[in-house]
């Protein structure tokens, strides 16, 4: 039997993008959201260079910027990351799943790549191939990245019960890029 296999995808530039005037609206009114209800900031995330980062360091590094001390930061951040959560789930809720898709897109031929893993994973003769499990490896919070692809009506596609590695279980404590520390967490082969 070969062995079971694990495809992540990341979220924001690799499954999907921003379009329009309500560019990936959801996430950035959650971030906003969190900001104001929980340290009292009328701001949202573009007041910092934010790209690759993952959402508990988005949190951290627009507090900073406006001289929030980060021990407050940090004592915060499960309120921070809850707080945005809450926030998708009252809005979804409220005016439905197209809310999450507001401002995203896929992009082209993710949906025909996922529906060919999918195949594979529950096709004839899995069982001898070993398992292909197919989920997210993402920043974003957990319920934020999941509702981006079921609004795309993407999530059928993926593994259930869902799985993967998101914003809300880990974050890069370096501010700083190409941080020489990752090898000791990750191995890439």
């Amino acid at each position: 039997a070969m062995a079971n296999v694990l495809v992540t995808f990341d979220v924001d530039g690799t499954l999907i993008e921003s379009a329009g005037d309500d560019a990936n609206r959801m996430h950035k009114e959650a971030f906003a959201h969190a900001f104001k209800s929980v340290l009292g900031l009328d701001t949202g995330i573009d007041c910092v260079p934010h790209h690759g980062f993952t959402d508990p360091l988005i949190l951290l590094a627009v507090a900073l910027h406006h001289g929030i001390e980060e021990a407050r930061v940090r004592a915060c951040f499960d309120e921070l990351k809850q707080s945005m959560i809450d926030y998708v789930r009252a809005k979804t809720e409220t005016e439905g799943i197209a809310f999450a898709g507001k401002g995203i897109r896929a992009l082209p031929g993710v949906e025909d790549l996922l529906k060919r893993l999918k195949a594979k994973s529950d096709g004839d003769g899995a069982k001898q191939r070993g398992r292909l499990f197919v989920g997210l490896g993402t920043g974003n919070l957990e319920p934020i990245g999941w509702l981006k692809m079921e609004s795309l009506g993407l999530k059928p596609l993926f593994t259930s019960p869902p799985l993967g590695g998101f914003g809300t279980d880990f974050m890069v404590e370096a501010l700083q890029p190409h941080n020489p520390q990752f090898s000791r967490f990750f191995s890439i082969s």
